[in-house]
């Protein structure tokens, strides 16, 4: 079989010549690789990245947003870097749910998003926090900063 990607089909289950790295821009490898895996209810085996967040938050963003907008005033209208760091803090919560074993993980991952993303950009952060959970690079043991006083 030969196709965009060699004579490796990506549905084998091993892992391509050469490693997932070259493929990490292809679009079209990671929507095919993702389909794949959540039809076999598996974990996805690829790497996220900052533009590949960036683009499954913003064709979701109604949906994402809606929970934290219940309640408001109706002439109420979030500024629009407000709607996108909020949406992209409950995709984070969804695709951890995917991806770890247990809730304190999960809690984990979504606090260093919380503090890093108020410093860093929101996608590049939300990417490298969901790889972290991939690889099973969660730190538990983090001790909070020390508070003046």
């Amino acid at each position: 079989m030969s196709n965009r990607w060699g004579n490796w089909d990506p549905r084998s289950g091993s892992d391509p010549p050469g490693g997932y790295a070259q493929y990490e821009g292809d679009p079209v490898f990671h929507k095919h690789m993702v389909a794949c895996d959540q039809y076999q209810g598996a974990v996805p085996r690829v790497r996220y990245t900052a533009k590949f967040v960036q683009d499954a938050v913003e064709k979701d963003v109604e949906r994402l947003f809606t929970p934290w907008a219940v309640g408001r005033p109706e002439n109420w209208k979030p500024d629009p870097a407000t709607k996108m760091l909020i949406s992209t803090g409950y995709w984070i919560a969804e695709e951890l749910k995917k991806i770890c074993k247990n809730d304190a993980d999960i809690r984990t991952q979504q606090g260093a998003y919380n503090r890093l993303s108020r410093t860093y950009d929101i996608y590049e952060t939300a990417a490298e926090v969901l790889n972290d959970a991939l690889d099973g690079n969660i730190d538990q043991n983090r001790r909070g900063h020390k508070r003046w006083g």
